[in-house]
């Protein structure tokens, strides 16, 4: 972990949701609703969110977190491994330490997006996210270039770019 952002111990959990249909593995894209002081304000990101002091672990945060945003009331029986800590809001200056979870499902269930907080939601093909040419080199905010994914024209950069980089084995940037 660089220097400048030291890891801590966790504040937030996210979920990485997979659905593996007979052909192909989708993974779960949220798109945060707009708000004028958030500052990943339409962003993409996995579901999840930060500890709240009634919940018991980063599990239950994960857990609680994707049945607020989503709907979703996922088992610890769909729970198949905890992923890497990662560092979250780095360009923005407020970094906050992260506990990604993979989850798997055998098919796509029905979500309910909490409309105060997600906008949209998406089910991306890996396959499309393998894909070198998929990648490419995006200006986020004025002046800010990173390596991003387009979906639908919208780009998936950092944090939950960088766990699905990681997590799928792939280089980061194009």
């Amino acid at each position: 972990m660089d220097e400048l952002f030291p890891l801590a111990s966790p504040q937030a959990a996210v979920a990485l949701i997979e659905v593996n249909s007979s052909e192909e593995r989708f993974v779960l894209i949220l798109r945060r609703a707009f708000h004028p002081a958030d500052p990943w304000s339409g962003h993409l990101a996995f579901p999840g969110g930060r500890k709240d002091a009634k919940d018991s672990d980063l599990l239950a945060t994960c857990l609680r977190e994707v049945k607020e945003e989503c709907g979703l009331a996922l088992s610890p029986s769909d729970l198949v491994e905890k992923l890497p800590i990662a560092i979250a809001g780095r360009s923005h200056g407020k970094p906050l330490t992260v506990q990604p979870w993979k989850f798997q499902l055998r098919e796509f269930p029905s979500l309910i997006l909490e409309e105060k907080e997600i906008q949209s939601a998406f089910w991306v093909p890996y396959a499309n996210f393998t894909r070198k040419e998929s990648h490419v080199d995006f200006q986020v905010m004025p002046g800010l270039i990173r390596p991003a994914f387009l979906v639908e024209n919208i780009p998936l950069w950092g944090f939950t770019y960088g766990v699905l980089c990681e997590h799928l084995g792939l280089k980061t940037g194009p």
